[in-house]
């Protein structure tokens, strides 16, 4: 059975927070299954939970593949990245799923990264 919206906020929360202040971070909940978990410079977003796609947005995506990983470096921390991965794994790996599910291939690219770490 896939986690549900409040196990995947409360995996979030319980990861970000051994890394983040709380007041560096936003976990909001839509009617729909949605979800955005937002910084000033990026935010997570997922509809449809379980079974929807998930998003990665920044100011500044690039184009180019072979900078994904720079560009998320320049707005999120090593530190960040493995809390998701932490938030990831608790969920099972739904989160990896929904963001290759999204077809964007910034988000797949930090699918890949949260996969391996």
């Amino acid at each position: 059975m896939a986690p549900d919206l409040d196990q995947l906020a409360t995996a979030l929360d319980t990861a970000l927070r051994a890394v983040l202040d709380p007041e560096e971070y936003d976990v909001t909940r839509g009617a729909a299954g949605e979800l955005d978990l937002s910084t000033d410079d990026w935010t997570l977003h997922l509809e449809g939970w379980p079974t929807g796609p998930a998003w990665l947005a920044i100011d500044d995506e690039p184009d180019d593949p072979s900078r994904y990983d720079a560009a998320r470096r320049a707005v999120m921390s090593e530190a960040v990245e493995r809390a998701l991965a932490e938030a990831d794994r608790a969920v099972d790996g739904a989160l990896v799923r929904a963001l290759q599910a999204g077809g964007d291939p910034f988000s797949i690219d930090l699918a890949l990264a949260l996969a391996s770490g």
